[in-house]
């Protein structure tokens, strides 16, 4: 699932949602995103 440099751009200034992104992706990339 590739997304887009708006896409992640959006979804970077979204930190309410930043748990449930974790949640979405997986434990496997937690590490990185946070």
């Amino acid at each position: 699932m590739t997304k887009t440099p708006k896409e992640l751009h959006h979804e970077r200034r979204e930190t309410k949602c930043h748990r449930c992104y974790i949640m979405s992706v997986g434990g496997q990339n937690a590490i990185g995103v946070t």
